[in-house]
Formats: C-alpha cells, sequence, structure tokens
C-alpha cells in the first residue's frame, strides 16, 4: 500500500486522476466521477482531491501603471506569488517542535483568475 502511494501519488487503494486546462471543466469531472464510483457497492470514503500545483497562473502586467506606484516588476511578482502560493512568515517554536507559519490571501481571493486580478 505504501509502495503504491509513493509511486501514483494516491492515498487510496483506487485513484482516478484527470488532467486538463480547464479548471471548471476538471472540477465537474471529478464530482461526476465521485458520485458515480460513491454508487459501486463496498465503496467507501470516496472523495475528491486535487493536486497542489497542478494549475499554472499567466499574470501580464501593465507596467508604466506599476512604475506610476513606485513599483518594480520582482516586488509585484513576489506579491502575487506570496498571496496565491503562501509565503512562510515565521515559525513557531514548542520545544523541539517547530511550525511554519505561512501568510497567503484567503481562499476566495486566490481560488481563480479573476479573483486574483481584483486583488
Amino acid at each position: 500500500m505504501r509502495l503504491d502511494e509513493v509511486i501514483s501519488g494516491v492515498r487510496a487503494d483506487l485513484g482516478v486522476k484527470i488532467y486538463g486546462d480547464s479548471l471548471d471543466l476538471l472540477q465537474a469531472k471529478a464530482a461526476e466521477i465521485e458520485r458515480l464510483v460513491a454508487k459501486i457497492p463496498g465503496a467507501e470514503d470516496v472523495s475528491v482531491g486535487t493536486s497542489a500545483g497542478a494549475m499554472r497562473l499567466q499574470i501580464e502586467l501593465d507596467r508604466p501603471a506599476i512604475a506610476r506606484y513606485g513599483l518594480n516588476v520582482a516586488d509585484v511578482r513576489e506579491a502575487v506569488e506570496s498571496g496565491v502560493g503562501g509565503t512562510e512568515a515565521t515559525r513557531v517554536v514548542d520545544g523541539r517542535r517547530r511550525y511554519p507559519i505561512v501568510v497567503r490571501l484567503d481562499a476566495p481571493y486566490r481560488s481563480t483568475p479573476d479573483a486574483v486580478a481584483k486583488c
């Protein structure tokens, strides 16, 4: 079981992976597959997972507007990267344990390209 998980990246005896460019379509198909698999006799704990980092966000910056605010492209890129992907701001130390504190935008502000554009 553990070796299967390492090879496939799926923590289950049976996993279905779907690929594509449209996040909305992928989510709809994943929900459809989930409903079908859940109807199979003996199926337990059927769920939909997402692959972190699978989607790519391409941003075109308005360089003159950025310059008017006294910013440079690297600053804006870093802000977007931190807001969407998260940045470790600090660590909490509890004895021998260390816990990273990651700062990023709340889910509604980073869930779609349009939401990110409005930030």
